[in-house]
């Protein structure tokens, strides 16, 4: 599972697990010229739950890591190579970013934005509305509408966004976490309908709005089709910051691979929406799926083969040899047979021991001879694991 929060208007993901069984927290640092830094430091299960409580507050796990070794990414926006770096718990990168000590938060009492609020006179905000939804009932009458068909609208579009919320129907769901905030409520009812006008303006700092905006783009049309069959709602507007630019293809091809490979089952974004106290909803977002989506928005949904290659995980144990253990496959043994080839280490020039994540593109030709269906296997990408040497 993959969380993500806002933290000090910066995006924090925690909890991530790559298939090794590795808990990592990873937060955004900084993003300066041509490339963005982000901060890993592993976490023990026991440690994350302290976290999650309030009982340990990031400073603390990124000031005093359990086995002593912070990772800094630092990711090119354009082409390159990502580079990871060693760096120093009292790094001036974490002096600057990180809460003071005394700041905590507690998940269960209190939503990120609450926290921000608390330090937020000293800190600033990047938090601003990124987009604004209007939306009016046909013909502009004073009838209601039943909240249940708003809501289905609206779920509706959510689906079409990969499963990020924006139910304003007064679901009962989980508290919030990143809240947006409903104008001219007055005219909504959430026990009774919806009749006049009410105006949705999202509010979420810039880095979120760097994963939400493309997909919401994506969706006008469908959201349009939508209201349009209800015969409910003719009118709708949605504007976007200008300075809000979609999660890059490469961004996330290098994520999935530092991570793990992760599979789609396992991995997915907590996002959550808090309209008004007590009306909030709470949707996973599958990483595959933004993955996937965000492809198609860049126009890379065909080009790029390691959006569905088949992954699996390579340890090799000896340099001078080759040898290679296989950790995790997806497929059958001639998969493992094929990893395990002293020709497959000499080509791809595997020169550091460790644990690297292999995408492979499967095809199937036939033997003329015989008749029979033979797999191929082809090498599309290799890419190292975060603390890969042992």
């Amino acid at each position: 599972m993959i969380e993500v929060y806002d933290y000090f208007d910066r995006p924090l993901l925690f909890s991530i697990r790559n298939a090794t069984g590795s808990l990592f927290v990873i937060s955004f640092a900084t993003a300066r010229g041509d490339e963005e830094k982000w901060m890993v430091v592993e976490i023990s299960p026991s440690r994350l739950v302290s976290f999650h409580a309030g009982q340990l507050n990031v400073r603390g796990v990124f000031e005093f890591p359990e086995n002593g070794q912070i990772l800094l990414l630092r990711v090119p926006k354009s082409d390159g190579d990502m580079i990871v770096e060693s760096m120093s718990s009292d790094n001036e990168t974490i002096r600057e970013f990180l809460a003071h000590p005394e700041v905590y938060i507690n998940l269960d009492s209190e939503t990120i934005e609450e926290a921000n609020e608390r330090v937020r006179s000293s800190l600033g905000s990047s938090a601003r509305p990124f987009a604004n939804l209007r939306l009016e009932r046909q013909g502009g009458g004073r009838s209601t509408i039943d909240s249940r068909i708003m809501g289905s609208i609206l779920i509706h579009w959510q689906d079409t966004v990969s499963n990020i919320g924006m139910n304003i129907a007064g679901m009962d769901n989980e508290k919030g976490r990143i809240p947006f905030e409903i104008h001219e409520a007055t005219t909504f009812d959430y026990a009774a309908g919806w009749n006049g006008s009410v105006g949705v303006t999202l509010v979420t700092p810039e880095r979120n709005r760097r994963i939400i905006n493309p997909l919401l783009e994506q969706s006008l049309e469908v959201l349009r089709q939508l209201l349009e069959s209800q015969s409910v709602l003719n009118y709708y507007q949605i504007g976007a910051n200008d300075q809000v630019v979609s999660l890059s293809k490469r961004t996330l091809l290098k994520f999935k691979a530092l991570l793990g490979s992760l599979r789609a089952s396992e991995s997915s974004f907590t996002m959550s929406y808090e309209t008004q106290p007590g009306h909030t909803v709470i949707t996973g977002l599958n990483l595959g799926q933004v993955y996937a989506k965000i492809e198609q928005i860049e126009g890379y949904a065909d080009s790029d083969e390691r959006l569905y290659a088949t992954r699996g995980i390579i340890k090799v144990l000896n340099t001078t040899t080759g040898r290679m253990e296989i950790v995790e496959n997806e497929t059958d043994s001639r998969y493992i047979a094929y990893l395990d080839d002293r020709e497959f280490f000499k080509t791809h020039s595997l020169s550091v021991p460790g644990e690297y994540v292999v995408f492979i593109n499967e095809s199937t030709s036939v033997n003329r001879n015989t008749g029979e269906e033979v797999k191929n296997y082809r090498v599309l990408d290799i890419q190292p694991i975060v603390k890969a040497t042992e």
